[in-house]
């Protein structure tokens, strides 16, 4: 049994439990009836939240969460989400980058890379190294 503060919601006490109980999150009953995870409680209310596997946080449970526990832990999932997103996007157009501009790509049935050339981006690399 956990005591809450008035106007909590579900998403708080999700949060509240276990941060992977509120990441994955999706629904609540509360008395033994579902309620939306806006729901605010009541005294004496009894919860139990339901939780999926591939549930996800919404950028609209920010709306309603009232705990700055449960706010910090949807605003880094976004954040971490952002930045996986960005590390991929940097890494595919830096391999499409670097397919662009070799030059001393083997011809199909050759065992060994062609010399590098000035114009190369191999020599352009071996130019500009601090070596």
């Amino acid at each position: 049994m956990c005591s809450t503060s008035d106007r909590q919601h579900p998403i708080d006490f999700a949060y509240r439990v276990h941060s992977n109980v509120g990441q994955h999150c999706f629904r609540a009953k509360v008395n033994a009836r579902l309620v939306p995870l806006s729901y605010e409680f009541k005294n004496g209310d009894v919860v139990e939240i339901l939780t999926h596997p591939n549930a996800k946080p919404s950028r609209d449970w920010l709306a309603f969460a009232k705990t700055s526990h449960a706010r910090s832990r949807i605003k880094s999932y976004f954040k971490r989400l952002t930045i996986r997103k960005t590390s991929s996007w940097a890494a595919s157009c830096w391999k499409r980058s670097w397919l662009r501009n070799w030059i001393g790509m083997p011809k199909p049935g050759e065992k060994t890379l062609a010399p590098c050339s000035k114009t190369s981006l191999c020599g352009r690399l071996r130019r500009s190294s601090m070596c």
